[in-house]
């Protein structure tokens, strides 16, 4: 059998990616699943940036249960993204 290719559902990986329900994605990004797309474009901007929220839906909470490989797998990818800061003066 031929590998299929995955394929996001945006530009960079999210989680939308992983089978997410609307409970457990307004529960990790405080969106609703109305606004995914929204989400989509402001959040993740950079082929690291979902990661962190992939990292807690699979950390054991949000009604799926814990896969510590996978958890640490986007853990480290995480630590990839770009950091953005503002200040205020």
């Amino acid at each position: 059998m031929a590998e299929q290719k995955k394929e996001f559902f945006w530009k960079y990986e999210s989680v939308l990616d992983h089978d997410i329900t609307p409970e457990q994605f307004k529960a990790i990004t405080g969106c609703s699943w109305e606004r995914r797309f929204e989400y989509l474009q402001i959040v993740v901007n950079s082929p690291y940036a979902g990661a962190s929220d992939i990292c807690l839906l699979y950390g054991g909470r949000y009604g799926r249960p814990r896969n510590e490989n996978v958890c640490n797998k986007y853990s480290a990818l995480a630590a990839k993204a770009p950091m953005v800061m503002d200040y205020c003066y």
